[in-house]
């Protein structure tokens, strides 16, 4: 008796094509609810993802928010501090950094659960996150 495999009956281009629309249309879907969604195994659908679309699941980037106006009072600022290091107003000055900042996150994020599928790294979307001025603590 000869064995026939499955998945080449239901992995076939209007199959792949089918994977590639729903994809297309909301890259951030898990494969497990493509494939409750298809009715098919997980499996099937990494195998599509993988092998036949050539896509890989990226973690979404998180970035701070900047405007233009932040950026330059950032380089301005910045410049003004190197400057007072290299120049101090009293000799032998103690200088203390406090990390403590609280943001505000606009959206929030789980690098294990949200992830996206593309076929490069660059197409992913970063995640912008504001500052909360009411809270900072500098």
């Amino acid at each position: 008796k000869k064995h026939e495999e499955c998945s080449d009956t239901t992995r076939n281009i209007q199959f792949v094509q089918q994977v590639q629309k729903i994809v297309d249309e909301s890259p951030s879907k898990s494969m497990r609810a493509i494939a409750r969604d298809l009715n098919v195994s997980e499996s099937l659908i990494c195998r599509v993802v993988h092998e036949d679309l050539r896509y890989s699941s990226y973690v979404m980037r998180r970035e701070q928010f900047m405007s233009a106006q932040t950026r330059e009072q950032r380089l301005i600022r910045g410049k003004r501090l190197l400057n007072k290091f290299k120049h101090p107003e009293v000799p032998n000055m103690l200088w203390f950094f406090s990390d403590e900042k609280n943001f505000d996150q606009d959206q929030k994020i789980n690098r294990r659960n949200d992830r996206w599928l593309c076929s490069h790294p660059t197409e992913v979307p970063r995640v912008m996150h504001t500052k909360f001025p009411a809270t900072v603590m500098v």
